[in-house]
């Protein structure tokens, strides 16, 4: 991948986590950075970004509901293959870590 096209996809993948951070909080999710995390500011919260134990890495938002973690979404251009049912690393996560 070229500089340009890092570049470009990482602009693309901006622009796709703000249209998530936008949906997410239509359905009423609250919408956090992990710096910043308050578990009880609503019954949904989606952490941008969240750090999680090794080997996983980092999710792009982990989901909590009632302060317990339900699930994460990984933030993908448009046009990227989301729809492949596993992690970035080929591994197909059944719970939170």
């Amino acid at each position: 991948m070229t500089d340009s096209e890092a570049t470009a996809y990482l602009a693309a993948e901006a622009q796709a986590r703000m249209e998530i951070d936008a949906k997410l909080a239509e359905c009423g999710w609250v919408v956090q950075s992990q710096k910043n995390i308050n578990l009880g500011a609503g019954q949904g919260v989606a952490v941008r970004e969240f750090t999680l134990r090794e080997p996983h890495g980092r999710a792009d938002y982990l989901l909590f509901i009632d302060r317990k973690p339900v699930g994460a979404i990984e933030a993908k251009p448009k046009g990227d293959d989301a729809h492949r049912g596993g992690t970035a690393d080929g591994q197909v996560r059944r719970r939170p870590p």
